[in-house]
């Protein structure tokens, strides 16, 4: 297993993130501006600051369209940027987001890994105490919440905290979502071995692969006891299940066999429609429920499976509750963010 970059000092580490951001930002501007211009274009300078980052670089070439550069590099960078023109150089402010957990920083300062179980790290409670949540305990996951609550950040930063805890030999997943605006494309820079295949992004093609699956997992020898479930540990992510219900996509028979398959599986399910049906009749299956703000009352029970949980009022932005299976009474926490660059940072440290 390969712990060496959790292991490093903090100050290291945070240099070394900053320096693979600022080279994996620089890639994205240089290749963006460049298909504006007549020739290549290089960024030679810049500074970095708390909020903000600045990157330069020397035109060659006529005035090009701001406007349409910085509409490009938004969606591409996936955080706010202005570009301007002064005195011959292209200014490219990049916003630097600054999230209330950041999980490598959490991961190295709990040395979280150092237990060698398939444990998620979901974020930091009141107390500021880091919430775990060991996957061959818990099984399969609900997450819950509205638009903006964070629920695909967290299954991002599952999926981010488990990969640094473990190896490929132990671990894969396989990460759907409905459509190609999901948000969980970014796991398709997950370092070789955890990702058999890319994300899938179409419910024709996801249907048919948890089918498959279910069929496979339902086959598979139940392990005796004293014995150990041969072959990694596989973690289905399902981002917004409710965009493969509307599309008219049955998944009763395969969502009813994967929660009830034998072996070692999680299947972790996101949704903004707690209360549907099917999720409702597959509530005893949920061995955690992970839920964010939701719209009422209605949704926070169905969410939960609690009458008075409060869900409603949790402020979103990553503001989550936790409840195991047979728990009565919450967990609050903050979920922890993995920045969307971490992900190229882990291949290149496990390269």
């Amino acid at each position: 297993m390969m712990m060496g970059m959790l292991e490093t000092e903090s100050f290291g580490l945070a240099q070394a993130r900053l320096r693979h951001h600022l080279e994996m930002q620089s890639m994205i501007i240089e290749e963006t501006v460049s298909r504006y211009s007549r020739l290549p274009l290089r960024v030679s300078g810049g500074n970095v600051r708390a909020n903000r980052i600045w990157y330069e670089l020397p035109l060659a070439v006529d005035p090009l369209p701001t406007r349409a550069i910085e509409v490009d590099l938004q969606e591409k960078l996936g955080v706010a940027a202005q570009v301007s023109l002064r005195a011959g150089r292209l200014q490219v402010a990049v916003e630097r987001p600054s999230p209330p957990v950041d999980l490598l920083t959490l991961m190295q300062q709990y040395k979280i890994p150092a237990n060698g179980a398939l444990t998620a790290v979901l974020g930091l409670d009141n107390a500021g105490m880091p919430v775990l949540l060991d996957l061959t305990r818990a099984g399969h996951v609900l997450i819950a919440g509205g638009a903006h609550s964070g629920k695909t950040a967290l299954l991002q930063t599952i999926a981010v905290s488990l990969a640094l805890a473990n190896p490929s030999s132990r671990l894969q997943f396989l990460a759907i979502q409905a459509d190609e605006q999901g948000g969980l494309r970014m796991l398709d820079s997950l370092p070789g071995g955890f990702l058999p295949r890319p994300v899938v992004t179409s419910p024709v093609t996801a249907v048919p692969a948890l089918q498959t699956l279910a069929r496979h997992l339902e086959n598979r020898p139940v392990p005796t006891s004293g014995q150990s479930v041969r072959g990694p540990h596989l973690v289905i992510l399902l981002e917004r299940i409710e965009r493969l219900l509307t599309a008219g996509f049955s998944l009763m028979e395969p969502l009813v066999r994967l929660l009830g398959a034998n072996g070692s599986i999680s299947l972790l399910v996101s949704t903004q429609q707690p209360e549907n049906e099917l999720l409702r009749y597959c509530g005893d299956r949920w061995g955690a429920r992970l839920v964010g703000r939701v719209a009422d009352a209605r949704q926070a029970e169905a969410a939960t499976d609690l009458p008075f949980s409060r869900a409603e009022h949790l402020l979103g932005d990553g503001a989550f509750l936790m409840l195991r299976r047979g728990e009565t009474m919450p967990r609050y926490f903050q979920a922890a963010y993995a920045d969307r660059y971490d992900l190229s940072f882990l291949a290149r440290k496990r390269g």
